[in-house]
């Protein structure tokens, strides 16, 4: 499990390694998502992949989402949902994004999930 990794590992390696795994599962890597506008922006893999697990059966209408954001918009979601929490540490794509603070929306899931079935653009 994932979570054996604390060991050996930063809390936030394991983590983005749960992340990019289950991103790799769903079929949403680098080549299906490169092309994708603010793709290479600080924080836009982690944040991609956060939201499509988060979103479940509705992952797909993710990046669409992603990509009719604003510039601005999309790099305020990505810079927020790429911090750590914790001083010292970063997701690999967002080497200079860290600490916090780092607010989780617990109920987060839900609310993509409720109001992604008809359009992903309504639940941002």
């Amino acid at each position: 499990p994932e979570v054996w990794k604390l060991a050996d590992h930063t809390e936030t390696a394991v983590l983005e390694s749960y992340l990019m795994q289950r991103w790799r599962e769903l079929g949403l890597d680098k080549e299906y998502t490169s092309h994708v506008p603010g793709y290479g922006d600080p924080g836009a893999v982690v944040t991609l992949a956060r939201l499509a697990l988060q979103a479940q059966r509705h992952s797909s209408q993710v990046i669409p989402a992603f990509a009719q954001l604003s510039p601005e918009a999309r790099a305020t979601l990505c810079e927020e949902m790429a911090r750590t929490g914790i001083r010292g540490q970063s997701f690999s794509d967002a080497p200079t994004i860290s600490g916090g603070p780092a607010i989780l929306v617990y109920y987060s899931p839900a609310f993509l999930q409720k109001n992604a079935g008809h359009t992903a653009r309504g639940a941002w």
